[in-house]
């Protein structure tokens, strides 16, 4: 079981992915996906919630909900 609000590193994936580009956004952990074998992440940029099967978790930090500056790696 992983920490619920936990930070995570999601996988990026699609057409606009180039060789150098950043592979992994950061994410927030929200729950398990009932029908798959994947995670729900909720995207902190799009603010949209996403099925990934690969992710990192950074279990030491928690999401900062309440801190803006903490998107842009100011916060915890």
């Amino acid at each position: 079981m992983r920490t619920f609000g936990c930070k995570v590193y999601a996988k990026s994936v699609g057409p606009g992915i180039r060789k150098l580009a950043d592979r992994s956004t950061l994410d927030v952990f929200f729950g398990y996906e009932s029908a798959t074998k994947g995670y729900r992440v909720y995207d902190l940029i799009n603010k949209k919630l996403m099925i990934s099967r690969d992710v990192i978790f950074d279990e030491k930090t928690q999401w900062n909900w309440g801190d803006e500056r903490s998107l842009f790696g100011f916060g915890n």
